[in-house]
């Protein structure tokens, strides 16, 4: 046995642990961000400890079996981008692509390289043509690295000189595919995606539908990402997110989700306290404990950063209309309906829901409530805001029926911190909920940010 072994650094045994996994000189660089030459530097100081001459003796001996390194995940996902054809001669078409890559750059998530590095990149890739007729156009075609599979593929005509939407719009069109399609996949070690991004956009999708093992399943997978040595800010985003929309449907462990989300994002706050998803979890957890003006200052912080952040967009009304800013949540709504593509306006169903019955539009909160139900029947806040819409609408006999089936899946259910979760609602809402009130029998139902009493005859 070697006593030298003693004298190899921590970097020499990261990369010593590399070679034993087969991975090349590039592969080592790009893990470890550190140069060729650095890595040839090391690798030579690593044959003299361990008084071997290649690669292949080092990565055979058994001084590996005192190493136990695993290579951190990588923080960001590589997408190469491409241009098929000089684009500087069309300057519609090259300025909107410009745009593109800028409006990617607001997710955070991504490390963008341009032709020259496109064969090294793993992760996505992203070809981009152009073409003029009677007006310019943009194709664009998204695949996997190393996978000749289209993803998605769109032509943009670039016909008028709102370049900067349309980019804008076109990025968050490509963040969806990017996240759809992973979602849908199996990762295996050989994936050229990073794990954390796998089980981000997996929980991403299944978020608003999803069942209790499913649920678990997320929650499993997130937790040594999110909270763990490994950690990464996205992915304890997206933990912190189905913590929150548990919390909401008031689950018996909401209390325990509640503590998660805190810790979750008070580690967020200090290690990356100017990331946009720390400040989205900031305003997650400013929801949950009634501390909701504060939640949309950081919700506006967020939007500075990435304006198309659906989360944001989405939450920020409701925010406005439930402490009386009525003027700021009309202008969020329609600015909404502008710059939000329709999958977008899809998501998060429960804040759409919950909007429509502070704007009185109870059809349409019944209608998405309803939606909401046929896949998630045990969800107290979709049942509750059915069940107030029925009492809007003076149908008891329904309102009776959804009771019934609420207390069926939720038989634990109480009135646990009704008046913390009441904080920092405006007079006028409150009333709201005041008026769903009756005269003789009561049932109890409390689901954040509001409870209702019905009163049955």
């Amino acid at each position: 046995m070697h006593t030298e072994k003693k004298d190899l650094t921590n970097r020499q045994k990261e990369i010593l642990a590399l070679l034993r996994k087969g991975l090349t000189n590039h592969d080592i660089c790009r893990i470890l961000c550190i140069s060729p030459n650095t890595v040839k530097v090391h690798l030579t100081n690593i044959y003299k400890v361990l008084e071997v001459t290649n690669r292949t003796e080092a990565a055979f001996t058994n001084e590996l079996d005192l190493i136990d390194f695993t290579p951190p995940e990588e923080n960001l996902v590589d997408i190469s981008i491409h241009s098929n054809n000089d684009l500087t001669i069309f300057p519609k078409a090259n300025a909107t692509y410009i745009s593109i890559i800028e409006a990617l750059h607001r997710y955070h998530l991504f490390r963008i390289h341009e032709n020259e590095a496109r064969s090294q990149a793993s992760g996505y890739k992203i070809d981009f043509s152009a073409a003029s007729n009677n007006s310019e156009a943009l194709f664009i075609t998204l695949k996997e690295a190393h996978s000749p599979e289209i993803l998605w593929t769109r032509a943009l005509n670039i016909h008028n000189d709102n370049l900067q939407f349309i980019a804008n719009q076109t990025a968050a069109q490509l963040f969806h595919q990017m996240s759809f399609t992973t979602a849908v996949k199996n990762h295996t070690p050989q994936s050229s995606l990073p794990y954390w991004w796998y089980i981000s956009c997996y929980t991403k999708v299944k978020a608003e539908s999803c069942c209790k093992e499913v649920f678990n399943i997320c929650e499993a997978k997130l937790k040594p990402i999110a909270m763990g040595k490994q950690y990464n800010n996205y992915a304890a985003y997206q933990l912190a997110f189905i913590y929150y929309l548990s919390i909401l449907d008031a689950n018996e462990k909401a209390p325990y989700y509640t503590e998660k989300l805190g810790e979750i994002t008070r580690r967020s706050m200090r290690d990356y306290p100017y990331s946009i998803y720390s400040l989205l979890m900031m305003a997650l957890y400013n929801i949950v404990i009634g501390n909701k003006r504060e939640a949309s200052s950081y919700l506006l912080d967020a939007l500075n950063k990435n304006p198309y952040d659906t989360t944001a967009r989405t939450l920020l009304p409701q925010i406005y209309l439930l402490t009386g800013q009525d003027d700021k949540a009309i202008a969020a709504i329609n600015e909404n309906k502008k710059l939000l593509p329709d999958y977008d306006r899809n998501q998060h169903l429960y804040s759409r829901a919950f909007i429509c019955f502070l704007q009185d539009d109870f059809k349409e909160c019944k209608d998405i409530a309803s939606q909401i139900l046929l896949f998630r029947p045990e969800s107290l806040y979709a049942r509750i805001l059915i069940t107030a819409c029925w009492k809007k609408a003076g149908n008891m006999e329904e309102c009776r029926k959804h009771i019934h089936k609420l207390f069926e899946y939720n038989p634990k259910f109480n009135q646990v911190e009704i008046e913390k979760l009441l904080s920092d609602i405006s007079p006028n809402r409150k009333n709201i909920f005041a008026d769903l009130m009756a005269l003789h029998q009561h049932v109890w139902v409390a689901s954040p940010p509001f409870f209702v009493d019905f009163r049955l005859n």
